[in-house]
């Protein structure tokens, strides 16, 4: 899935890339040590087009961009939970701007 551009704010549409500049300009600035983005990650589109964009940010931006870290819940509440954590897992592995995914 390739993404252009995120809703419209105003009349005008706001850039994928803006979006992420400001939040990675707005970490630096509130923790200026070692940013670091926390991704829920529940297997669904909206989770995964979150993670792509911010993998691609960090990836056009390997110095400045905040680490990323995943995180995956577990609920055991449909049959298909396990598979939706074994997808998240293999995502985040295959991703390597993902520093760290964790399965609670």
């Amino acid at each position: 899935m390739k993404l252009n551009s995120i809703g419209k704010t105003f009349g005008t549409t706001v850039s994928a890339a803006a979006i992420a500049a400001l939040a990675a300009r707005h970490t630096a600035r509130t923790h200026p040590r070692k940013p670091t983005w926390l991704i829920a990650l529940s297997g669904g589109v909206d989770s995964r087009v979150l993670l792509d964009l911010c993998a691609a940010y960090r990836r056009a931006n390997p110095d400045t961009a905040p680490r990323l870290i995943t995180a995956h819940v577990h609920h055991h509440l449909r049959q298909s939970a396990s598979e939706d954590a074994r997808f998240c897992e293999l995502l985040c592995t295959s991703l390597p701007e993902v520093s760290h995914h964790h399965t609670v």
